[in-house]
């Protein structure tokens, strides 16, 4: 197969990016970019120069919509939305939109699960979480190890924890669960998920869960995602979130500084054209 360059790659994923943007825009759904994009959005107006990936955030009401949407009315074309209900070996428990002209494979992904889509943008639901720090401190650490198990299934990893003990029965796990399908594991998490949202709508706090996190000492305020201003990435006006200066330094700390060398890292990914 004919790799795909890096600059080739990025052409292609701010393609997706693209018509991501214009079915939100056509559908009134809310987004904001995230992550390393948001941070690079308003310290490079583009990518980070070392990174290679799109992140996006949305209110999970719109994520669930967009996700129906694109499945009922768009999922037909060379542009198509992947999530554990479109693909059984699909480990996560939120959506990727990918060309489907490129095939890649990720680090340490296990053979069977490697090159189930092409070049992407990753799709986050933004869910509700407590308003007292304990309670939920303690659902983000168990919501943290329980995708990290599930996670386990597809790349060769541990599970770090600070007990050595909780490290060997959460390892231990993945002997047995290797046994159970993908799809009935991420399916009882986002019912977890789902439901914790749910009991929580109206704490005025938010986190990602669909991708576990075990700095908990952070929540992002709704009002930070109220509305969105526009902004510059690459050659697309990109929304961000009114409050991100907020949003970032409570993730991340002071954004504007540079990570050292050693913390430059990407998702290294090995891309190619779909052959025929």
């Amino acid at each position: 197969m004919k790799r795909v360059e890096r600059d080739e790659q990025k052409r292609i994923q701010l393609n997706v990016l693209s018509r991501f943007m214009e079915i939100c825009e056509k559908h009134q759904l809310k987004y904001s970019v995230a992550g390393g994009t948001l941070i690079g959005t308003i310290r490079h107006k583009g990518y980070i120069p070392w990174d290679d990936d799109i992140d996006i955030h949305m209110p999970r009401r719109d994520y669930d919509r967009f996700v129906q949407l694109y499945k009922e009315q768009y999922n037909d074309g060379k542009i198509k939305i992947i999530d554990r209900d479109t693909e059984k070996k699909y480990h996560m428990n939120f959506a990727k939109l990918h060309d489907t002209s490129t095939v890649l494979r990720e680090k340490k992904v296990i053979d069977r699960y490697a090159m189930l889509y092409g070049i992407y943008i990753d799709i986050f639901p933004l869910d509700y979480v407590s308003k007292n720090e304990s309670d939920r401190k303690k659902f983000l650490k168990k919501n943290y190890y329980a995708l990290k198990i599930i996670t386990m299934n597809v790349i060769n990893l541990d599970v770090p924890h600070k007990r050595k003990i909780m490290a060997y029965i959460y390892n231990s796990l993945w002997y047995i669960l290797k046994l159970v399908p993908l799809s009935i594991l991420t399916g009882i998490e986002e019912k977890k998920i789902r439901k914790y949202s749910e009991a929580n709508m109206d704490s005025g706090y938010l986190r990602e869960l669909a991708f576990g996190d075990l700095n908990c000492d952070y929540v992002f305020y709704e009002s930070d995602f109220s509305s969105y201003i526009i902004k510059k990435f690459e050659n697309l006006d990109v929304r961000v979130p009114i409050g991100y200066d907020r949003v970032l330094r409570c993730q991340y700390g002071d954004y504007m500084q540079l990570p050292s060398e050693s913390e430059r890292i990407n998702h290294g990914l090995d891309v190619y054209y779909v052959e025929g």
